[in-house]
């Protein structure tokens, strides 16, 4: 609400009078200097001196607070809202003076209705502005300050009176610490706390066996992960012994087909190596007629007709040792090689007698 502005003078009033209460910072609260200030400046006389003034004002606080408590603190939340409703019912005050004047009479009239009094009533209502306590007037500063006398001894004797009462409150507080009793038997503890000697004594067992079974629960589950990491360890384990069986299985499978295809292999050679002897033998048995014994043809053996001339012989003959130079028969057995050995030498023979001289020099490896 605007009045609670502190841009204005009445915004801490209406803030500290119809809003939360004020903390006592100091003597005199805005709420209270606003009222007292209204009192004694509407009744100050003109060239009143300052002094008079002053006391004017503490008066006005002494009868203010005795009859309101500091700051206003008797006046119920409600009625300061109701107050403050009656007084400023646009929510926007106009007119400051007319405001606390307002307030001013409104308390007067709650403090008559509280205490039951007809004549303050009417008062009220025939003056707004009737002060809170009456204006003094210079003779009245002497009955002011021995009023402030009175309160002074008062307020000692209050003072003292609430020490003793706090000193008792505190002598209760600390008996009833004494005798407090225990939350889960009953009986009386002696030493501070809440429970008995032999209720702290389960209570710490109680806690010692929940740290233990946590403890051991901690250990079963730690043991519970090793033992499920041994067994995938132990998996994996398995699973390359059993990979590297299977490779060395299929590599003595493909070892093992290497060799039977070798196998194959050298018995497909030997059984061709043998074939080729057979067949040797078989023309050399044919052959072996024509070149040894009585009837010894060398037109026959060197394969010429009968007038054949000496270059024809010579060529049959290169042809013939062709066939048997020990560098085409040297794979053969001994048997074969000796079999063509020996018409190596008919062909020679065969040469001689037909032409006459001796065998050439003959050479195959190499030759132009």
């Amino acid at each position: 609400m605007a009045r609670r502005a502190l841009c204005t003078l009445i915004a801490p009033l209406a803030l500290a009078a119809f809003g939360a209460p004020q903390a006592d910072e100091a003597d005199r609260t805005v709420i209270e200097q606003a009222l007292i200030e209204h009192v004694c400046t509407t009744n100050r006389a003109p060239g009143e001196p300052i002094a008079v003034h002053e006391q004017c004002l503490d008066a006005q606080l002494i009868a203010l607070r005795a009859n309101f408590g500091r700051d206003l603190s008797r006046v119920p939340m409600a009625d300061r809202r109701r107050i403050d409703s009656t007084c400023n019912p646009t929510g926007s005050v106009r007119d400051h003076d007319t405001y606390v004047g307002c307030v001013n009479a409104q308390l007067n009239a709650w403090h008559a209705r509280e205490k039951g009094s007809k004549t303050a009533q009417a008062a009220a209502a025939e003056s707004p502005s009737t002060p809170v306590a009456a204006t003094p007037t210079p003779t009245a500063a002497p009955k002011a300050a021995g009023l402030r006398w009175h309160v002074v001894v008062w307020a000692t004797v209050g003072m003292g009176l609430l020490a003793a009462g706090a000193g008792g409150t505190m002598l209760v507080r600390q008996s009833r610490r004494r005798q407090r009793t225990c939350r889960t038997c009953g009986a009386v503890v002696d030493a501070g706390g809440d429970l008995c000697q032999p209720c702290r004594r389960e209570a710490a067992e109680a806690v010692r066996r929940a740290t233990a079974q946590r403890a051991e629960q901690a250990r079963e589950e730690e043991e519970e992960r090793q033992r499920q990491h041994d067994l995938e360890e132990e998996q994996r384990e398995q699973v390359a012994r059993e990979q590297a069986a299977a490779a060395l299985r299929e590599r003595e499978r493909l070892l093992e087909q290497a060799r039977l295809e070798e196998q194959a292999r050298e018995k497909e050679a030997r059984r061709e190596r043998e074939q080729l002897e057979r067949e040797q033998k078989e023309r050399a048995a044919r052959e072996a007629p024509a070149t040894s014994g009585p009837n010894f043809d060398p037109h026959q053996v060197l394969g010429v007709p009968k007038d054949a001339t000496v270059d024809m012989i010579r060529a049959a003959y290169k042809q013939a040792m062709a066939k048997y130079h020990p560098d085409e028969i040297g794979f053969l057995g001994e048997e074969l090689q000796l079999h063509f050995e020996a018409k190596a030498k008919a062909v020679r023979r065969a040469y001689q007698m037909l032409a006459g001289e001796e065998t050439p020099s003959l050479t195959l490896k190499g030759d132009s």
